[in-house]
């Protein structure tokens, strides 16, 4: 990956920081395991791609959910660089869900995040009398 030399040691550290703890700034992460912050973002931007090729791959065309089931809802603003260099030219927020304990997953890219929005999609893409989780 772009010519960096990591040992499995530090490659599952930087996975694992980069799944559970994906707040954490590259200084604090250079800090803890010793690795370069360029080093970082780019083992996390591939780590992004991977993960948009994946949720592409295996998102769910049938409704998430069913009586009983967890779906887990959020939205998250994602940044595109042009041509993977530079400085950041476009936001776009997503909406999406997951079924726990399953791979069924839903992502939309939405323009608005309000009430109305959101609801829509809700019903769109997630059965009647499943149980909703969210931030808020």
């Amino acid at each position: 990956m772009y010519g960096k030399k990591l040992s499995w040691n530090t490659w599952f550290k930087l996975v694992h920081r980069w799944a559970d703890h994906p707040k954490t700034t590259y200084s604090v992460i250079h800090r803890e395991l010793g690795v370069d912050e360029n080093t970082i973002r780019d083992v996390y931007f591939e780590l992004r791609d991977i993960t948009s090729v994946w949720i592409e791959e295996h998102q769910s065309q049938d409704k998430l959910g069913r009586a009983g089931i967890i779906v887990e809802i959020d939205e998250s603003l994602f940044n595109k660089r042009k041509y993977n260099k530079g400085r950041w030219c476009k936001q776009m927020w997503v909406f999406g869900g997951v079924q726990r304990g399953s791979n069924k997953v839903f992502m939309h890219p939405v323009e608005k995040r309000d009430r109305a929005t959101l609801l829509s999609i809700i019903h769109e893409r997630i059965a009647n009398n499943s149980i909703i989780m969210s931030d808020g």
